[in-house]
């Protein structure tokens, strides 16, 4: 079984907000630029999966917006053709 980087889905992560999970399905076109900018601002990306970048642009949305607008904020930054839970 291969490890590291190349995880598998779902991914959970534990957050200020309880625990998330992301299962997704497509690409982000623009997840080499959404990395990149995720790892300067300090983020520690542990795999390729753009259901983890999606996970790190949800954490950087202030809490204090409800659940949805948090996900439409983090999505908005999101292109490509994705589906996901």
């Amino acid at each position: 079984e291969e490890e590291g980087r190349f995880a598998s889905l779902p991914i959970v992560a534990e957050t200020a907000s309880g625990p998330a999970a992301i299962v997704q399905s497509g690409r982000f076109l623009n997840a080499q630029q959404l990395r990149e900018d995720l790892i300067d601002a300090g983020a520690l990306l542990r795999t390729d999966s753009d259901g983890e970048i999606l996970l790190h642009l949800l954490a950087r949305v202030p809490r204090h917006k409800a659940k949805i607008d948090r996900i439409v904020e983090a999505l908005s930054l999101v292109r490509g053709a994705y589906s996901m839970l």
